[in-house]
């Protein structure tokens, strides 16, 4: 099997035991998780960035078409 450091000591997972490898793979499908949530997180900020990016400029050509209005 492989092996994995902890706290700067590596183990062979060949030697765990069955609570051991369950407990490995409890930590490894969290990491999985926090990774697919940081993907989401960031994507959805990028999308929030882009539509108010998108909202300011509707407002800038709103304005822009008011003041043309009013000369």
């Amino acid at each position: 099997m492989a092996k994995i450091t902890l706290d700067d000591i590596e183990y062979d997972t060949e030697d765990f035991s069955d609570e051991q490898n369950n407990m490995l793979a409890e930590i490894q499908f969290n990491a999985s998780v926090q990774r697919q949530s940081e993907y989401y997180l960031n994507s959805l900020k990028i999308v929030s960035a882009e539509v108010i990016r998108r909202l300011k400029e509707t407002l800038v050509e709103t304005s822009e078409d008011e003041n043309k209005e009013d000369a």
